[in-house]
């Protein structure tokens, strides 16, 4: 077993109900917005992480996705490296509700090079 007690076990198991509740909620404005998609994380704390899936988009895309939900939620970026950026903001669906704090990333490092067709003018590999 983990070092956590029961108390410890019961309120982390509360803190992500709350924050997938928070994520429902975020998720339907987000669909109000047509934002792109994310991949999301509940951490035990009821924290929110939404990374943009890069092997959707091409890199410009990834990272216009991302600055779509920075500008969506009015998260400050907290840090740009090599290709990483993250942000972070408070979401509160109504102002005296539950919340959540919210992490975006993307890594732009992470983009794959979309495939290149074969040209009419490359043999692909048939009978000639």
């Amino acid at each position: 077993m983990s070092g956590l007690t029961r108390s410890d076990r019961v309120s982390q198991r509360s803190w992500q109900r709350e924050g997938a509740a928070v994520l429902g909620d975020l998720l339907k404005g987000a669909a109000g917005e047509d934002l792109p998609p994310m991949e999301w994380q509940v951490t035990r704390f009821g924290d929110l992480i939404g990374e943009v899936p890069t092997y959707l988009f091409t890199e410009g895309e990834a990272l216009a996705a991302w600055q779509e939900w920075v500008s969506y939620l009015s998260a400050e970026v907290t840090s740009t490296s090599r290709g990483r950026r993250v942000a972070t903001a408070t979401y509160r669906p109504i102002p005296t509700g539950r919340g959540a704090h919210v992490v975006l990333v993307v890594n732009l490092d992470a983009v794959q090079p979309p495939e290149e067709e074969p040209t009419m003018d490359e043999p692909t590999g048939g009978a000639r």
